[in-house]
Order: C-alpha cells, then sequence, then structure tokens
C-alpha cells in the first residue's frame, strides 16, 4: 500500500490481484484444488498469520472472502509445480478489526469476526487469546478449501450457533477417503476445531503442512 498528497487530496494505491478472492474458487472451481494446490494455497496463508503472531498482533477477521489470490484460476490450474512458484499465491487482506496484544497479558474482550469462522469461547462472550480464534479460523477455512462447504452449516435444524459451541462436525467428502495425500490437511483441521486450550497453534501449522 502507497500513500500519498496531492495537492489537497490524499491518494491510497493498493495492489491489485488478479484471481478474486478464496471464496470465488472455492465456489466455482473446488473440484479442480489438488492436495497440492490446497497445501500451498494455505501454507501461504498460515505463514502470514505466523507473522502477524510474532508480531503480537492478531487478524480476528480470517475467513474465504478475505484471501486474495495473486494469479487467476486459470494461470494456478496451470501451474506446473504449484510448489515452486517463487512467489506467495495468496494474500491475506481486510487487516480492520486486527489488533495488538501483549504476550504477558494476551486475553480480550472485544465481540468480532464472522459468526461462521469464530470459536465458542468468542460465542459465550468469554475473555479469548485472538491467536487461538485465528487458529480456529484457519481450521474452517481449511475445511472449506476441502469440503467445499463450511464445517458448521446449519442443518437438521440446528443452529450454527449451536453446532459451533459443542464444537459438532464431521467430514463428508473426506469421510472414506483413506488417501495419504490429505492426511495432514485432516490432522490439521481436526487440531484446530477443538476446544482451545488443546487447538493447534499457528507455528504448528507451518511445521505440520506437508507437501501433497
Amino acid at each position: 500500500m502507497i500513500v500519498f498528497n496531492e495537492r489537497s487530496s490524499p491518494f491510497i494505491v493498493f495492489p491489485y490481484y488478479e484471481g478474486g478472492d478464496l471464496f470465488e474458487l472455492v465456489a466455482k472451481h473446488h473440484a479442480l484444488i489438488t492436495p497440492a494446490i490446497a497445501t500451498r494455497i494455505f501454507s501461504d496463508i498460515s505463514k502470514a498469520v505466523s507473522y502477524l503472531h510474532d508480531n503480537n498482533i492478531t487478524h480476528r477477521d480470517i475467513k474465504l472472502e478475505n484471501v486474495l489470490l495473486t494469479i487467476t484460476p486459470e494461470k494456478l490450474f496451470a501451474l506446473e509445480d504449484v510448489q515452486s512458484h517463487p512467489t506467495p499465491l495468496v494474500v491475506l487482506s481486510d487487516l480492520g478489526l486486527s489488533t495488538k496484544f501483549s504476550p504477558d497479558a494476551p486475553l480480550l474482550t472485544t465481540r468480532c469476526g464472522s459468526v461462521d469462522y469464530i470459536p465458542p469461547e468468542l460465542l459465550m462472550g468469554e475473555p479469548y487469546d485472538g491467536r487461538q480464534i485465528d487458529s480456529w479460523a484457519l481450521g474452517v477455512l481449511l475445511y472449506a478449501i476441502m469440503e467445499g462447504k463450511l464445517p458448521f452449516n446449519p442443518r437438521c435444524n440446528r443452529k450454527t450457533v449451536s453446532l459451533i459451541v459443542k464444537i459438532e462436525w464431521f467430514w463428508c467428502k473426506h469421510r472414506n477417503n483413506l488417501s495419504s495425500e490429505w492426511e495432514s490437511a485432516k490432522r490439521i483441521v481436526a487440531g484446530c476445531l477443538r476446544k482451545r486450550d488443546n487447538r493447534l497453534l499457528v507455528k504448528d501449522m507451518v511445521a505440520g503442512m506437508t507437501v501433497a
């Protein structure tokens, strides 16, 4: 981002990312997302979040719509080796709800974020560690990349909030998928969508998301 003044008018210039957002990719091209593509996309996102946490910042609004593709889907699916692409395939955007935290006293109280992506402790109005809610949101996001839908979609007269509070979710497409290519991703989702004290940390995701 570049900010400058021209006479009396301020200008803000943002980079242009031609690929749209991750929501569009999942909604329109889910069947074409391979384990290698999912791995690389999630790795790029996790590294961005890890950088924020290392600098005592929590995003608090991670979701598909806030991840932008740096190249078009056509270019993405045409890559011969997605893992060796020299620049990030996605960038994390919209830090409007992000905030600084103190490592010695990290608990926050402001309720924010999108309902589909926020964990039980935030829904119940409890003080929360922003790093843990970012981890939960990353688990929701990775599940969506893999399944083509969100893990806590309303079903059988059960509302999203109720499902989140009780942490009730299950695999659909990947329930009986025994392919080893998706195993590390499945472990990360399971490690994120659990009670906060046992929730996977972002640095562990970066280390655990192996190349498919």
